[in-house]
């Protein structure tokens, strides 16, 4: 049997987004335009301008792009403060764009977006990071699923690094139980 190789771990600031109700305005639009129109007046008009957002505050605030899901996007961030100010401007800059969501009376474009801080291994191919593993991914992923639209919550852990930022102010949900995560975590 192969030895193992132990990957360098670290600490980063795990984020997720995900945009709400994508699959109603996919469907919706697929049923107003037929399939292949549908589907191209949503890359068009709302995933590649959601994209287009997304990935301008990330480069802003020196996120790095992990991935995307889906309409989902993995991101990680050296400095909490930063992964704080990137989600804040995604989320003002959706609201203020012109992204209708049409299967919810084109009201504005709505992402939830969570994340946490902690140690993460780093997968890589070829000497290039991939993707990141871990307990603390997974952590940060469980937060996001808490979130409604245009909301953003993270953890406990993040709040230790950031007591105070200043133009913010962070509100306590308290403990919660998170799916598949032993014991409660904090969430702001």
């Amino acid at each position: 049997m192969a030895e193992r190789k132990n990957l360098p771990v670290d600490i980063l600031t795990i984020m997720y987004t995900d945009m709400v109700r994508s699959t109603a305005i996919a469907d919706f639009l697929r049923g107003e335009h037929g399939n292949d129109t549908g589907d191209n007046i949503y890359a068009e008009r709302v995933r590649g301008p959601h994209d287009a957002i997304v990935r301008l505050w990330l480069a802003v605030y020196n996120g790095y792009e992990v991935k995307t899901i889906g309409d989902s996007f993995m991101a990680v961030f050296k400095q909490p403060n930063d992964a704080i100010r990137a989600a804040t401007c995604i989320i003002i800059d959706l609201a203020d764009s012109n992204i209708k969501n049409p299967a919810d009376h084109d009201r504005p474009l709505q992402l939830r977006i969570g994340f946490h801080l902690g140690i993460v291994r780093p997968e890589e191919v070829d000497g290039i990071v991939k993707d990141y593993s871990g307990h603390n991914v997974n952590l940060a992923a469980r937060v996001e699923s808490l979130a409604v639209g245009s909301q953003i919550l993270f953890s406990g852990a993040v709040k230790e690094i950031v007591d105070s930022l200043p133009g913010f102010e962070f509100h306590s949900w308290g403990k919660r139980k998170l799916k598949g995560i032993k014991g409660p975590v904090e969430i702001l």
